[in-house]
C-alpha cells in the first residue's frame, strides 16, 4: 500500500522537460513552440484577474498565509467534522497524532475565518464563512458593478439597490437585474437611474429610462431643461394631446433657441405654429427677402408693422422689378394693389426707355396697357391710392440719379391711372411724369410716344389717358404742359421733319405769355437774391457814377417790367424809346403781337439797377419782396413747364439752321410792313423771356 509506483514521477515533483529551450512536451502531442498563444494560459490570467477584482481581501490575505497552510487545513478539517475512525493501524494513528502534536497548533479565538486576515478561509467554512467573506469583500471592492455582482451572488440585491440609489451608483446592469426581483422594484430603480443620469448630464439617456417607466412629463422636462427642444417636442406630440400647454411651451422654447442661434427660418415657423403672429412677422422681416417680407406683411396683426413690412417688400420688388411677387402680395393684401401697379409701371417704363427703335405704328397707350394688367390681376386701385403712391416714391431711395428719375416717372404714371376718375388730376400726374424727363429729351420722346401714340390734341389726349375724348376747346393748364413737353421732344428729336407747320405748332406750344412771365419773375428773384448775398458796402463806396455816363444810365429806359413795375413805352419823334410811366396794364406796341417793335438794347442787371453805388441793400430787398408778392399772385405755374425762354432760343437757332421762318418775297411791297416768323420769335423772346438770353434774341430780332 505504501509502496511507490515506478511508472511515473513522484507525487509533488514536476516532470523534467528534456526538450529544447522554449518548448514543452505533452503526452499526446509532439513538441510545439511556446511563443504560440496558449488559450489555457489566457484563461488562467482571466481567472486570476477576476479573483483580484471580486475578492481583493481574500487574494491579499491568501498571499501572505502560505506559512499557515497546515494549520488552515487542520482547521478546515475540524470545522467540517471529518472523522478519522477509519485508521485501524495503531502505529499509524499514534504516528499521525504525534505529528499533529509536534506542529504545536494553537487556536486564536479572536480570529474568525472569512474576516480580516482570515478572509481567504471563507470559502471553506460553509455558508457562514462565505457570508462573512462576501461581507468583507463587498466593503473592499472598488467598482460598484463588482459590488452589485457580489450582492447578486448573495441574493441580497434589493438592499444593494437601495444603497446604490442613495449613493448615485446605479448602472444599466443593476436596472436590468432589478427586473428579476419584481416590476415594482424595476420601475423604481429605472426611475432612480433616470434621475441619476439627469444629474450627471446624460439627459438623452435619462429621457429614455423615464419613458421606459412611462414618466412622460419627466422625460420631456429633462430634455427641455437641457435645450433639447426637438426631441422633447417629438415626445410631446406623440404622447400628449395636441392642445396640451406643454406643446406650446416647447415651441416657444425652440423658437427662442433658434432665434439666438441665428436659425431664423425655424424660429419663424415655431412662432407661427404657436400663434404669435407679431413675433413670427418680426423674425420673417429680419430675413429681409422679398418672400419673407411679403409673408411678414400678411402675418402681422399690428397694422403699423404690417404696413412697414409691406413697403419693405414693395421696395425689394421695386429694385428687382419682381412684378409677380408684387401681384401675389396684392392678392393677399388687396389694399396694396397700388404697389403692384407702381412696380408694373416701372417695369413698363424701363422697357420703353430701353427701346432703341420704337415701332412707328401706334398701339395702345401706356395707361391702357397698365389698365389691362390691373384688370387681369384683379388689382384694386382708385384715387384714394394717389397719396400712398406719392409717399412711397418720396421715401424710397432708388440709388443712382437715373433710377430715381425712372421711379418718379413711374409714380406719376401709376397715380395717373389711379386717378382716372378725376380727369384733370389724371392729366396733372401725366404732365409731372413728362416734366421729370425735360432734361433727357431722348427719354422724353419715347415716353411721350408711349403715352400719346396719336398726338397731344385734346381728343387724342382724352382717349389715351381717360378712354374718352376731351373737348376741343379744353384749356386746362395740365393739357398745355403736356403739349409743351411733346414740343420739347419734337424740338430735340433727330426724326423731326421740319417744315412751316411743325415750326408753328412747336412755337405755339412754347409762346405761353403767362408762363413766361412767371418764369421771368422767378429768374429775376434768383438773380436779385444772389446779388444781395454778394453785396459788399465797402466796395460800393469806391464806385462813383458821374458825368455823361451817369446821365445816360438815368435816361435809359428799363424794359424789364418784372423789376420796376409795368411801364408804358412809346417811340419819340427822334426815333428813340421814351417811358410814359408805370401803369397797371402792358399796352401792346404798335401792330400788336404780330409786329413787336425792334428791341433797343439789353436790359441791365439787377446789381446795376439796385445795388451799384448803394450804401446798403434796403432798396434791393424791397424790390425782391415786391417781385415775390407779384409771383405769389400768379397761377400759371400750377403744373410743371420747361424753361420756355431756353426753348424759344433753341427753336430760333434751329429755324435759322434749317432756313425756316423767312418772309416770302412778293412784288406788291407788302413785305415792307411785315417781319419774318424768326424775327417775331426773337422779339417775343426778348420782351417776354428772361434777361439771360436777351443778347441772343436782340441779335436776331
Amino acid at each position: 500500500m505504501n509502496a511507490q509506483r515506478n511508472d511515473g514521477p513522484a507525487l509533488g515533483l514536476r516532470q523534467r522537460n528534456d526538450g529544447p529551450p522554449g518548448f514543452r512536451q505533452r503526452n499526446d502531442e509532439p513538441f510545439r513552440e511556446s511563443s504560440v498563444p496558449d488559450s489555457r494560459g489566457s484563461e488562467k490570467k482571466r481567472r486570476r484577474a477576476t479573483k483580484k477584482s471580486y475578492f481583493p481581501s481574500s487574494s491579499r490575505t491568501e498571499a501572505v498565509s502560505s506559512a499557515t497552510v497546515a494549520e488552515d487545513c487542520l482547521g478546515i478539517l475540524e470545522a467540517n467534522g471529518i472523522s478519522t475512525e477509519q485508521l485501524d493501524d495503531g502505529d499509524a494513528t499514534d504516528q499521525l497524532c504525534n505529528g499533529v502534536n509536534s506542529l504545536k497548533i494553537t487556536k486564536d479565538v479572536n480570529k474568525t475565518p472569512g474576516r480580516d486576515e482570515l478572509a481567504y478561509l471563507g470559502f471553506f467554512y460553509g455558508c457562514e464563512g462565505m457570508k462573512r467573506l462576501l461581507d468583507t469583500e463587498i466593503l473592499n471592492v472598488e467598482e460598484s458593478s463588482h459590488r452589485a455582482t457580489i450582492s447578486l451572488w448573495t441574493g441580497n440585491l434589493a438592499e444593494f439597490l437601495k444603497t446604490a440609489e442613495a449613493e448615485g451608483h446605479l448602472t444599466e446592469a443593476l436596472v436590468a437585474q432589478s427586473a428579476g426581483l419584481s416590476q415594482v422594484i424595476w420601475r423604481r430603480t429605472a426611475g432612480a437611474y433616470a434621475n441619476q443620469l439627469s444629474k450627471e448630464g446624460h439627459y438623452l439617456k435619462a429621457s429614455e429610462f423615464y419613458l421606459a417607466v412611462h414618466m412622460v412629463l419627466e422625460a420631456i422636462e429633462v430634455l427641455r431643461k437641457n435645450g433639447a427642444f426637438q426631441p422633447a417636442l417629438a415626445i410631446a406630440l406623440s404622447r400628449l394631446p395636441e392642445n396640451d400647454p406643454v406643446v406650446r411651451q416647447l415651441l416657444v422654447g425652440l423658437a427662442a433657441q433658434a432665434g439666438q442661434d441665428g436659425n431664423l427660418p425655424l424660429a419663424a415657423k415655431c412662432w407661427t405654429a404657436v400663434g404669435d403672429r407679431v413675433q413670427a412677422a418680426e423674425i420673417l422681416a429680419k430675413m429681409a427677402t422679398r418672400e419673407s417680407l411679403g409673408a411678414a406683411a400678411v402675418i402681422s396683426e399690428d397694422h403699423r408693422r404690417s404696413e412697414m413690412y409691406a413697403k419693405q417688400c414693395l421696395t425689394e420688388c421695386l429694385m428687382s422689378q419682381d412684378r409677380e411677387m408684387a401681384y401675389r402680395l396684392a392678392e393677399r393684401l388687396p389694399s396694396l394693389g397700388w404697389g403692384a401697379l407702381l412696380i408694373s409701371s416701372l417695369k413698363e417704363i424701363n422697357t420703353i426707355l430701353k427701346q432703341t427703335n420704337p415701332t412707328s405704328e401706334p398701339g395702345p397707350s401706356l395707361l391702357c396697357r397698365l389698365e389691362t394688367l390691373c384688370r387681369d390681376h384683379k388689382l384694386s386701385c382708385d384715387v384714394s391710392s394717389v397719396s400712398a403712391i406719392q409717399e412711397f416714391v418720396r421715401t424710397t431711395n432708388a440709388g443712382d440719379k437715373t433710377k430715381t428719375r425712372q421711379l418718379a416717372v413711374a409714380g406719376h404714371i401709376a397715380a395717373a391711372l389711379a386717378a382716372r376718375s378725376e380727369p384733370q388730376l389724371c392729366l396733372n400726374k401725366v404732365s409731372l411724369a413728362l416734366g421729370e424727363l425735360h432734361d433727357d429729351p431722348s427719354s422724353l420722346e419715347r415716353m411721350a410716344g408711349a403715352l400719346f401714340p396719336k398726338g397731344t390734341q385734346p381728343i387724342q389726349v382724352g382717349e389715351a389717358l381717360l378712354g374718352t375724348a376731351l373737348d376741343w376747346q379744353c384749356s386746362w393748364p395740365e393739357l398745355r404742359s403736356i403739349q409743351c413737353s411733346e414740343a420739347v421732344a419734337i424740338l430735340h428729336s433727330k426724326k423731326t421733319a421740319w417744315d412751316e407747320d411743325v415750326m408753328v405748332d412747336v412755337a405755339d406750344a412754347f409762346m405761353l405769355e403767362d408762363v413766361l412771365f412767371c418764369q421771368k419773375l422767378a429768374a429775376e428773384i434768383k438773380e436779385g437774391e444772389a446779388a444781395v448775398a454778394d453785396f459788399d458796402p465797402e466796395k460800393e463806396k469806391t464806385i462813383s457814377v458821374v458825368g455823361d455816363e451817369a446821365e445816360e444810365e438815368r435816361e435809359q429806359v428799363d424794359f424789364t417790367p418784372s423789376l420796376t413795375g409795368t411801364q408804358t413805352i412809346s417811340l419819340a419823334g427822334d426815333g428813340n424809346w421814351k417811358s410814359e410811366g408805370l401803369t397797371s396794364e402792358i399796352p401792346l406796341p404798335p401792330g400788336g403781337l404780330e409786329n413787336l417793335p425792334p428791341p433797343p438794347k439789353q436790359t441791365t442787371s439787377f446789381y446795376i439797377r439796385f445795388l451799384r453805388g448803394k450804401p446798403d441793400t434796403v432798396g434791393a430787398t424791397k424790390e425782391i419782396q415786391k417781385l415775390k408778392w407779384i409771383l405769389s399772385k400768379q397761377s400759371a405755374l400750377v403744373v410743371v413747364y420747361p424753361d420756355l425762354t431756353e426753348c424759344c432760343r433753341k427753336l430760333l437757332a434751329l429755324l435759322l439752321e434749317h432756313n425756316l421762318g423767312k418772309l416770302i418775297q412778293m412784288d406788291d411791297g407788302e413785305n415792307e410792313t411785315k417781319i419774318s416768323f424768326s424775327q417775331k420769335l426773337a422779339r417775343f423772346g426778348y420782351y417776354k423771356g428772361a434777361r439771360l438770353h436777351q443778347e441772343f434774341f436782340l441779335q436776331h430780332s
